[in-house]
């Protein structure tokens, strides 16, 4: 008896969340990362972070040393993290800044300009050391 398509047919994917039609996806969640997604949107967003952060610790700097002089604690286990939130902060973001790095060194290592060993080394920005370079260095 030969099987019929419609019920050896797997049922499709629903849709993430964030692809749906709904109405916090649809008109907050993808708008904002349309915008943050183009260098200028990134770009406002920390000169306004960057504003309201100058501001604030003109204004009522006791209250701003206060946020950074909490406390902030972390337990997993036995694993304890009791730093205050300017250490946390300062720690965080280093490695993150270390971590984009070395993707952004990754990424130009396989498909950027240091996939050519040659093409990877350095050239002095300086127009009279670079007539003393071969010719062939001195084309690209």
């Amino acid at each position: 008896m030969p099987h019929d398509d419609d019920t050896r047919r797997t049922p499709p994917f629903a849709r993430p969340w964030l692809r749906s039609e709904r109405p916090v996806p649809r008109l907050i969640v993808r708008p904002i990362e349309r915008f943050l997604e183009l260098e200028a949107g990134s770009a406002a967003l920390l000169m306004a972070a960057a504003i309201v952060a100058l501001v604030w610790a003109n204004v009522s700097l006791e209250s701003y040393e206060d946020l950074w002089a909490s406390e902030v604690a972390v337990a997993v286990g036995p694993l304890t993290l009791d730093e205050d939130l300017r250490h946390v902060v300062n720690d965080l973001l280093m490695a993150m800044f270390f971590y984009v790095v070395a993707l952004e060194v990754k990424r130009e290592a396989l498909f950027g300009s240091l996939r050519d060993p040659r093409s990877a080394g350095y050239r002095s920005p300086l127009p009279w050391e670079r007539w003393s370079e071969p010719r062939s260095r001195m084309s690209r």
